[in-house]
């Protein structure tokens, strides 16, 4: 603020100023010819341009179109009779008006850029993490490796930066030391279901208290290991995005037999389980069968597809269970940090681009008039 209350203050911004406020706007080719010469840095330059706008002087690249502009705007006000002001024309301009959210935006200092790349690289470190402890993760992750010996794919087709291996690790070595990793992680994954088996339902209990907790340590410390195995191959983004696809996928499917069991609950007015207690019933009793047709205010044959419909809606989220070797609940849990990791990368990448386009604003302003027109210039920025 002192700086732009400074710079209002010097002859030739005061010049220019003036000008502008008496024209309602100001050509880039004029701004460039009156700026001082001593104001070279794209923060100087953009404080300028700020105070131009705080007086809503408009820069544009030629002078006649400006008129015109202007004429035509009071021709419009007045065939409306209204007595809206240019000023408000103006900022309509959706050039003016993209102009003005980049200003808003802050020029990224060398802090900022770090922060934002830390930010961008624990959102897509946090969605890694996720995919690489889900069951589905560590089953396409086992594919990848029987397609790896099979050489149905490369190595480049599966981990990072394949090429930039040591020059005495050829390619044949790389994929050996590669599939060795995967399979450790097959047999940890064998372990840990075998362990899953003992610690859940029946079987649980008969295990004891003492062993239960050992068993539960013993699985943490299999799939932690397995996650440092997966590290170490530096799966490539192509094969991370499409374990994603796949979970994604599966995600769809739940929500699509979510959605026509809540269609059918919504028609019938119970929920599904209060649904499914009165088909039993329906079956048992010709009695129980009258009144549960009542009580819907639906025909039998009604009832009957509703019933069908939901049946078919309940197995097809149970083969995504079945087809995942993860829980409903547990698949949505994972779902969700992918989401929110994918979120914060995507914001920090947004700042990111924002914060790029607004430095090419800046230093396009200073140097319009150069054999190219101010959007040329940004565009080729």
């Amino acid at each position: 603020m002192a700086n732009m209350q400074k710079n209002s203050e010097r002859k030739e911004v005061k010049q220019l100023l003036e000008l502008g406020k008496e024209r309602g706007y100001l050509t880039y080719e004029e701004v460039n010819d009156f700026l001082p010469p001593d104001i070279l840095s794209s923060q100087e330059i953009d404080e300028v341009f700020q105070l131009f706008n705080a007086y809503d002087i408009e820069i544009v690249d030629d002078a006649s179109k400006a008129k015109s502009k202007m004429a035509r705007e009071r021709k419009s006000d007045n065939e409306r009779g209204e007595t809206t002001s240019t000023t408000t024309a103006k900022s309509t301009d959706p050039v003016r008006m993209y102009l003005r959210k980049m200003g808003s935006v802050s020029l990224l200092t060398r802090e900022g850029e770090v922060e934002i790349a830390r930010r961008i690289e624990d959102g897509e470190r946090q969605v890694l993490e996720v995919v690489m402890r889900s069951a589905i993760g560590i089953q396409e992750i086992i594919a990848l490796g029987d397609a790896l010996k099979k050489g149905k794919i490369r190595l480049k087709d599966v981990v990072r930066d394949s090429d930039e291996q040591p020059e005495e690790m050829d390619e044949e070595e790389s994929t050996k030391s590669v599939i060795k990793r995967i399979e450790k992680i097959k047999r940890y994954d064998r372990e840990n279901r075998r362990l899953k088996e003992q610690t859940t339902g029946a079987a649980a209990k008969s295990l004891g208290a003492e062993k239960l907790k050992k068993h539960k340590a013993k699985i943490e410390r299999n799939q932690n290991k397995m996650t440092e195995l997966i590290k170490e191959i530096r799966l490539n983004k192509k094969q991370l995005d499409r374990i994603i696809a796949v979970l994604k996928g599966l995600i769809e499917r739940i929500q699509r037999g979510e959605e026509e069991v809540a269609r059918c609950e919504k028609i019938l007015g119970v929920t599904a389980k209060e649904f499914r207690k009165m088909i039993r019933e329906m079956k048992q009793a010709k009695k129980d069968e009258r009144r549960i047709v009542k009580k819907l205010s639906l025909r039998k044959e009604e009832i009957l597809e509703l019933d069908r419909i939901m049946k078919s809606a309940l197995q097809k989220i149970k083969r995504v269970e079945t087809e995942a070797d993860q829980k409903i609940d547990e698949l949505k849990v994972t779902y969700r940090g992918i989401q929110a990791g994918e979120r914060q990368a995507e914001r920090a990448k947004s700042e990111l681009i924002e914060a790029n386009l607004r430095l090419v604003v800046s230093i396009a302003k200073k140097y319009t008039n150069r054999g190219l027109q101010f959007l040329d210039l940004i565009q080729e920025g």
